[in-house]
């Protein structure tokens, strides 16, 4: 005889429920601005800006990721204590602000610091407030809720790629860093916000 339950149909998730997996959906989305394979995109224009070769372009990159990735050990557990919607208004802010100083940046000192918040917001925080949420709302639906929110990244790394490519050719690479901020304050930051506004069974943790 089996130990493991079988498995609630989807059709038993709430309203709410779908709700609260979309906010994890587009926290995964909005994170991309953090990601390598975003940030990546720029790796060429960023180097020759900066005169930077390869491995000093790799080596600033990997000490912002090491240093985002110890800061979010330290503080990572404030997800235990905060509620996801405002931390996710926080940290989405701060990817903007993040994306918008890429924008400008004109130092390879500012541009590790960058680096380092890019890192630490998109793809640091932003996942990380996301599986939270769905780990400690969803039990029946736990596995399910995870792998939903999730599909962020997939859409990202199926959409973005192509749209920079296209919008390189008549837009500078500042300027999309630029876009990408408003983006993230104009549309992405209302929607999360909007998604996370009621928890799935209307109790507040």
């Amino acid at each position: 005889m089996s130990l493991v339950s079988p498995s609630p149909p989807l059709s038993e998730l709430t309203a709410r429920q779908w709700q609260w997996i979309g906010a994890g959906l587009m926290m995964t989305f909005a994170s991309m601005g953090g990601q390598t394979l975003f940030i990546a995109q720029f790796n060429s224009d960023i180097r020759a800006h900066f005169g930077l070769s390869d491995g000093q372009f790799a080596g600033l990159y990997t000490v912002a990721t090491i240093f985002s990735a110890l800061l979010i050990a330290m503080i990572g557990q404030v997800t235990d204590k905060l509620g996801p919607r405002f931390l996710a208004i926080v940290c989405t802010v701060g990817l903007a602000l993040m994306a918008l100083a890429m924008s400008m940046v004109d130092h390879w000192i500012v541009l590790c610091l960058v680096l380092f918040g890019l890192r630490f917001f998109g793809q640091g925080m932003l996942p990380h407030i996301a599986q939270t949420a769905m780990a400690r709302w969803f039990n029946r639906f736990r596995g399910r809720a995870l792998a939903f929110s999730q599909m962020g990244y997939t859409a990202g790394e199926a959409l973005l790629p192509f749209i920079i490519t296209i919008s390189l050719v008549s837009l500078s690479w500042r300027d999309i860093w630029a876009i990408g901020a408003g983006f993230l304050i104009i549309i992405m930051l209302p929607l999360i916000v909007f998604l996370w506004r009621d928890p799935p069974d209307g109790k507040r943790a």
